[in-house]
């Protein structure tokens, strides 16, 4: 009787992130709910690798989650964010615009990047939470740390080649046409026809 009653304790998953050369020593996860941010931070285990313990509930969701080293920096109007990014075409294609969603492969095979460089941009807003604690769209001051995406047999690296995947846009390339966007969807879903990202990302947009 006392052990039926007695709550039982959430599945957890261990998440590893390596970001080689990281210039930074804080790891965190977050997304944000409808008044809150949910964090979760990481424990360094060895210089630029941090662990991970996260809800095992994430990988049955399609929660966008992003890494910080530094929250929102009210003094300075300043946010930072970690960017990954892949090439395709020739093209740099960053995708800090959702975060990444959470599944097994990753899991599997972790979350491997390098780092390239960081800047400042000057022309990106980014949603936080102000100073009267209300989410809110608060500065356009990033300070952005861009690493490249090294394992590439999961998501992560999925979306580095199609970030804008069934939105029929590219900010790389305007001359597009709607047949190119196609042929582009239709080759990268028979590739890795088990995405999540793809899945998650289509459906999303047939609705809206």
């Amino acid at each position: 009787m006392l052990n039926s009653c007695r709550r039982q304790p959430s599945a957890e998953i261990k998440f590893q992130v390596n970001l080689e050369n990281a210039p930074f020593d804080s790891l965190f996860i977050y997304y944000y709910g409808d008044s809150s941010r949910v964090t979760f931070s990481g424990k360094e285990i060895k210089k630029h690798v941090w662990i991970f313990s996260l809800p095992e509930k994430l990988l049955e969701s399609s929660v966008f989650l992003r890494l910080t080293n530094q929250f929102y920096d009210q003094q300075n109007d300043r946010a930072d964010i970690i960017r990954f990014y892949g090439e395709s075409k020739g093209n740099r294609n960053y995708f800090d615009h959702d975060g990444f969603i959470l599944e097994d492969k990753i899991i599997h095979h972790n979350l491997h990047a390098k780092y390239n460089n960081k800047e400042l941009l000057n022309d990106k807003f980014v949603v936080d939470f102000d100073a009267n604690n209300k989410l809110n769209v608060i500065t356009n001051h990033v300070l952005s740390f861009n690493f490249e995406v090294l394992n590439k047999d999961d998501d992560i690296y999925v979306m580095s080649q199609l970030p804008f995947f069934s939105q029929f846009t590219d900010p790389n390339d305007s001359t597009e046409t709607y047949d190119d966007f196609m042929n582009e969807y239709i080759m990268l879903s028979k590739k890795y026809p088990d995405s999540k990202y793809l899945m998650y990302s289509l459906s999303d947009n047939i609705l809206s």
